[in-house]
């Protein structure tokens, strides 16, 4: 449990820009690794759309 809090707090810790940047390397060496694979797109999917949301914030801040 302490394992999961301390991961939980190093994450939240974790600059947006940082979180972004580690999902789009995690999301090309993925795609590198296994290009048939389309039941990952969701995941894909799923990020643009935080992206979508999350820009806006950005531009305004």
């Amino acid at each position: 449990m302490q394992f999961i809090r301390s991961l939980a707090k190093k994450y939240n810790d974790t600059s947006l820009i940082v979180r972004i940047l580690i999902g789009l390397v995690l999301g090309t060496v993925l795609a590198l690794l296994v290009p048939g694979a389309a039941w990952i797109g969701i995941f894909g999917d799923l990020f643009v759309g935080a992206l979508k949301g999350v820009a806006p914030v950005l531009v305004f801040v």
